[in-house]
């Protein structure tokens, strides 16, 4: 059965997810001020975002919100890696926090129910 089909399944891992975006989006902001000292800070994001991935990857309904948040996840780490001042990395690091936002509310619609609720109609 999967996760879909056992909603008290559902509920934990998307908050599950809340808590990685969480660390996550620490681990970027150490990461821009650490750069390019990075390997620490790095390693650290690679296991919050595969963490993620094994939570987000199980439920149906953030598959999709997921890959819209993994692409431009892997372009802000590109972006870092040609920007030398710690400004424009925090800059663009905050354009990052509203994807990780809006992600954190489609998590919020699993652990509600209401994205479950407007699509049963």
């Amino acid at each position: 059965m999967s996760a879909s089909q056992q909603p008290h399944l559902s509920k934990p891992a998307a908050f599950r997810i809340m808590g990685h975006l969480d660390t996550y989006a620490d681990h970027l902001r150490e990461l821009a001020e650490a750069w390019p000292d990075r390997a620490t800070q790095e390693a650290c994001v690679k296991h919050d975002i595969s963490e993620m991935k094994c939570e987000a990857l199980a439920l149906p309904h953030l598959i999709v919100p997921w890959m819209e948040f993994l692409l431009p996840h892997q372009r802000l780490l590109q972006a870092f890696a040609r920007t030398e001042s710690i400004c424009d990395r925090l800059d663009l690091l905050e354009s990052h926090i509203g994807l990780l936002l809006d992600f954190q509310a489609k998590c919020l619609e699993v652990i509600s129910g209401h994205r479950a609720a407007a699509t049963q109609h």
